[in-house]
């Protein structure tokens, strides 16, 4: 096999394997998990007002079996995967395109970010290194969704 016929090769499987994370991802987040979980939190941020981040983490210090800190971790690990994928390199703004919308990322900056944010400040022996990772990853989707406007006119 030729070099060129090699790239070709190493080419097309590397479309294939990011066509199967877009599959992937975009199954996840049409689950009824994921649904439940945004209408759920944003029912929340809708009836606690301004200070609904800090009621949030308020009630999960309180109750470790709440519901709502479930359908939290579950959108956060959505956003997780999508942030090291992009990290890795393993997908490109395009994908991300095809990936993200703006409603999602509006919702991860309004939505989730002030919750994470408000736990990492509520619990003892507060951890700097979570607290900076999760400044890194609202600064990626903050400049995503900034990148996606000028490119794709999302709005």
């Amino acid at each position: 096999m030729s070099a060129e016929a090699t790239r070709q090769n190493v080419s097309v499987a590397k479309e294939f394997a990011r066509s199967q994370v877009i599959l992937q991802i975009s199954t996840e987040y049409a689950s009824r998990d994921i649904l439940e979980a945004m209408k759920t939190l944003r029912q929340w941020k809708e009836i606690n007002g301004e200070n609904f981040a800090k009621a949030f983490a308020e009630r999960r210090r309180n109750d470790l079996r709440w519901e709502n800190d479930y359908f939290r971790r579950i959108i956060s690990h959505h956003f997780y995967k999508i942030y090291q994928l992009s990290k890795s390199k393993f997908i490109d703004t395009e994908f991300l395109a095809v990936l993200l919308d703006a409603g999602r990322i509006d919702f991860l900056l309004d939505v989730l970010k002030p919750i994470e944010f408000e736990i990492l400040k509520s619990v003892p022996n507060y951890n700097r290194a979570k607290q900076q990772f999760a400044e890194e990853m609202s600064d990626f989707f903050e400049n995503l969704r900034h990148q996606l406007m000028k490119k794709y006119a999302y709005s």
